[in-house]
């Protein structure tokens, strides 16, 4: 909304946002910005009043899914003005915002405060680094599963418990264990080409392959 309140005569938009997530007027001629508390203007006090007491919709979870990330998830972030070497803080969103952690470049550093990043990450000019996904004792995650016999072939998510058991650890070390059941079946078929070396279109051939083998294995064996 805009109404003609500065007092250069200039057009005044009324805009959300700041570090105390308040609304402000700003005028376009002059740039000055005001408070609409502090300023005895009855149009602009009014149209604060009317909109201050109105709950409204929080989109930070969804903008947070527009990024790729989920609320809580941990992630860092590359500039495309960053050199070789650049280390990046660690970044997650909350319900109220973008918030980053220094800790990684110090340990004593734990707590999480608000940051503008996210003007950068919605216009374009910094990228999110997703980072493993790190299960905590008791957490359910996804992973993928691949079996390739003479007569069937199947690749499919399926989801465990993360138990901290061989199991858990060997996906881990193979790069397999994902939040969601999407992400594991975006992944999917990278993962069996990546780990086997072959294409999931040849997976029936090496399965009847190896049927073949291993009957003329036994054959000879019996034929000993």
């Amino acid at each position: 909304m805009s109404l003609n309140l500065c007092e250069c005569g200039g057009e005044v938009d009324i805009r959300f946002g700041g570090h105390d997530a308040n609304f402000y007027a700003e005028c376009r001629e002059c740039g000055k910005t005001v408070d609409l508390e502090a300023v005895d203007m009855p149009g602009a006090v009014q149209e604060w009043n009317n909109r201050k007491g109105k709950p409204t919709k929080n989109y930070i979870p969804e903008i947070a899914k527009m990024l790729g990330v989920e609320i809580g998830e941990e992630f860092e972030v590359l500039p495309k003005i960053a050199g070789p070497g650049y280390k990046s803080s660690r970044y997650r969103f909350s319900e109220q915002g973008l918030e980053f952690s220094n800790y990684i470049h110090c340990p004593s550093e734990t707590g999480w405060s608000p940051t503008d990043t996210i003007t950068g990450l919605l216009n374009g000019k910094i990228s999110i680094i997703k980072l493993p996904f790190e299960p905590k004792y008791g957490d359910e995650y996804w992973t993928v599963f691949w079996s390739c016999g003479c007569r069937s072939r199947e690749l499919e998510p399926v989801k465990f418990s993360w138990l901290f058991d061989y199991d858990d650890m060997l996906r881990k070390k193979l790069g397999i264990v994902y939040r969601t059941k999407a992400e594991a079946e975006k992944n999917m078929l990278h993962d069996y080409e990546r780990i086997t070396g072959h294409k999931w279109e040849e997976a029936f051939e090496l399965g009847v392959m190896r049927y073949e083998n291993e009957k003329n294995t036994e054959t000879a064996q019996m034929d000993n």
